[in-house]
């Protein structure tokens, strides 16, 4: 038999791959690999008995990104939404209600008597006042009112507060004309308030508001009063 030695170095040869079939063995969003068989026949020069076909297993790696576009039929897509609401205040925008504050009894106010204001009294210390209200407005309905007088010598002292069960008030009262409410109501500084007040005269600022803890505070009035010793 025939023997051809092959030097040692590039040798010329025809290659023909034919991929029948591509076998994906990974996906395609990382590197895959595809597996081919190809088919070489060397071709020489000389003599020769004969030259076999031998399979070669060649392998192949492939990486890329897979794109697909989806087609949706006309439908109706269905959500779901979940919200939290802290607090919700069912009320429209109106005018701030305006008031009075009055050194007098409620008796007194209702009888319509001339009652002086309270801004710019001066109380005797330890002695029982009373005060009253009168409030106009519009949607009074739900409202507090609330009163808080602070020492202005001392702001770390305990202030002076009247609200919830202290402070008495009558239900909004609405006129057939003009569609204004009005809300009146009483309280009292208590001699427990100003007992521990030094002999001087003491000067306090206060706020009277009112107010429905879902977002409505009005202040009403405001201003400031002198609580002195007659001893």
């Amino acid at each position: 038999m025939a023997q051809l030695n092959f030097p040692n170095g590039a040798v010329a040869s025809t290659t023909t791959a034919d991929i029948s079939a591509i076998k994906i063995r990974k996906d395609f969003g990382k590197p895959g690999l595809i597996a081919t068989t190809t088919l070489a026949i060397v071709v020489a020069l000389g003599k020769k008995r004969s030259v076999i076909a031998d399979a070669v297993a060649i392998t192949s790696r492939l990486s890329g990104k897979l794109l697909r576009k989806l087609h949706f039929p006309p439908g109706v897509i269905a959500s779901t939404t979940d919200s939290q609401v802290k607090f919700f205040l069912n009320v429209s925008p109106v005018a701030p209600p305006q008031g009075t504050l009055h050194r007098a009894d409620l008796g007194s106010l209702l009888l319509g008597l001339n009652a002086p204001a309270f801004s710019g009294s001066r109380l005797v210390k330890g002695d029982l006042t009373p005060l009253s209200f009168k409030i106009q407005g519009q949607k009074l309905s739900g409202l507090t009112a609330n009163f808080t007088a602070k020492r202005k010598d001392d702001p770390t002292a305990t202030p002076i507060v009247k609200t919830g069960v202290t402070v008495h008030q009558t239900s909004p009262i609405v006129d057939p004309q003009t569609k204004i409410e009005t809300m009146m109501g009483s309280f009292y500084i208590d001699p427990g308030d100003t007992a521990s007040f030094p002999d001087s005269e003491v000067e306090l600022s206060y706020t009277f508001k009112s107010n429905d803890g879902l977002g409505r505070v009005y202040t009403v009035v405001s201003g400031s009063f002198t609580v002195y010793s007659a001893g």
